[in-house]
């Protein structure tokens, strides 16, 4: 080689200061290195060699700093990566794919070392060079996005992260009709960085941002995974829980039946009782508090609603359901309809006497004087 830069043990290439027999100095005394020498050699080497020696040297390098990060020598693996950049820098330009991959690496050695801002300014030195090289809409600019997106939340940075993925979600919808299973892989991405969005404003209590985001991303996950697939279904339940939050029990009672239908739909008996479970107890609540409130008509309304769900939870002769028919029969007396509060304690009895509950029984008796 026409450089101590190249040069190395084994064949192997270095842009470590070489010490005074001409070989590369050890990793572990890169700091010490004579650093003027460095430069000089620098200097020739980027005049004189060819691209692919540049290559080369980028490649073995960049294998010599994974090695370093490996074994937790990160301090000298980031000196290593700094040098690289320098070669690749004034040897292409700035704006070079190759010094791209480099900005990659920088970042994820920031990110193992917990530097988030640094590691925010290396991808987004490597997103700008793939935007100019690949055009806005290219997978490898979407992952690039993807990967901001989650310093950018790491950081707290959540209406910027926010603004980034609401410009990569059309450039996605373009894409799907268009190229098949690349679409998919890049709509995958842009699911991936809405639920870290969506996470993101939960945990810092931004509930009215989390439900949008996951209304934006439910019709993502449709196309994704399938309108019945159990990821929807999980996302619809995220939603009605940030609805809760917001008082909205309307749009959480909707997003916990479309979920319901789907867990129904798959017999995943589990998720079935559980949203069930959270459904009734919205009906109940809200009953309730219409019941406290002298707002009968309503009250019934709620029963009634709360019926079908139930007996799909229960089963139709279960006791559960004879405790809501009963509810039922006394909001009738309260709107003046003494024919359907019969009716409504007659099933209640009945289904009181199939599992023996005397008292119960004896009780829609007298009611109903039966």
């Amino acid at each position: 080689m026409a450089t101590t830069l190249m040069s190395g043990c084994g064949g192997q290439r270095s842009l470590l200061p070489p010490d005074a027999t001409g070989k590369p100095a050890p990793v572990a005394d890169i700091d010490s290195g004579d650093e003027s020498q460095w430069n000089e050699n620098f200097k020739n080497f980027v005049r004189h060699e060819s691209d692919r020696d540049v290559e080369e040297t980028s490649k073995e390098v960049g294998h010599q700093a994974e090695a370093l990060m490996g074994n937790k020598q990160y301090a000298q693996a980031l000196v290593l990566l700094k040098k690289l950049l320098s070669l690749q820098i004034a040897r292409y330009g700035p704006e070079h794919p190759r010094v791209a991959g480099t900005y990659l690496r920088l970042a994820f050695l920031a990110d193992v070392t917990g530097d988030l801002k640094s590691q925010e300014i290396y991808l987004r030195k490597d997103l700008a060079i793939k935007q100019k090289f690949l055009g806005a809409a290219a997978p490898d600019v979407l992952y690039a996005i993807d990967c901001l997106c989650a310093n950018l939340l790491k950081q707290g940075k959540y209406a910027e992260a926010g603004k980034m993925v609401d410009i990569c979600s059309p450039q996605v919808e373009q894409l799907t009709a268009k190229q098949g299973i690349v679409a998919a892989r890049l709509n995958a991405v842009t699911c991936n960085v809405y639920h870290r969005l969506g996470s993101a404003y939960d945990s810092a209590g931004q509930h009215a941002r989390a439900l949008q985001t996951w209304l934006k991303l439910i019709p993502l996950y449709k196309r994704q995974y399938g309108p019945y697939s159990r990821e929807v279904a999980v996302i619809l339940e995220d939603a009605a829980v940030d609805y809760d939050k917001e008082k909205n029990t309307t749009g959480a009672l909707d997003a916990r039946q479309q979920a319901l239908s789907i867990y129904e739909r798959k017999d995943l008996s589990s998720d079935v009782a559980r949203v069930g479970g959270a459904i009734a107890q919205s009906y109940l609540n809200r009953g309730f508090e219409y019941d406290r409130e002298g707002l009968h008509a309503q009250a019934l309304q709620v029963w009634l609603q709360l019926l079908p769900v139930y007996q799909r939870l229960h089963g139709s002769d279960s006791v559960d359901v004879a405790a809501v028919f009963e509810d039922i029969g006394i909001e009738y007396d309260a709107v003046k309809d003494a024919v359907a509060a019969k009716a409504a304690r007659q099933k209640a009895l009945a289904i009181y006497q199939e599992h023996g509950r005397k008292a119960d029984a004896a009780r829609m008796r007298q009611s109903t004087r039966i």
